[in-house]
């Protein structure tokens, strides 16, 4: 909490999360091959974040993790119903979480001669 500026001797498990949650879920197997910063600020705004002190979200993988379908990729958190629609919603269209097969070896021109 500090780190990001806040006040000192409060730690995240002091913040209030908002009364409402939904998980987002992993589409298919693979790996999580990239996250978009900028899917997930519009997730979390979406949700009702900064202004709605109990919404924001909860990333549960990590950029190279291996995934499963139907594996928690985040939470999302509001104190409303409809700003937590709208937030999965966007996550729907936006895609977050770019989810891919594994990468075995690259083939490269002129090497399979």
């Amino acid at each position: 909490v500090r780190a990001q500026g806040g006040m000192d001797g409060i730690s995240s498990e002091d913040i209030r999360m908002g009364s409402l949650s939904a998980e987002v879920l992993s589409p298919r197997d693979g790996f999580v091959n990239r996250i978009s910063n900028k899917a997930v600020v519009a997730v979390a705004k979406a949700a009702g974040a900064p202004a709605d002190k109990g919404a924001g979200l909860v990333l549960s993988r990590k950029r190279g993790r291996k995934v499963a379908k139907g594996d928690v990729l985040m939470t999302v958190y509001s104190d409303s119903e409809d700003k937590l629609e709208d937030a999965l919603e966007a996550a729907a269209e936006l895609e977050p979480f770019d989810i891919d097969g594994m990468l075995l070896d690259r083939i490269r021109p002129g090497s399979l001669r």
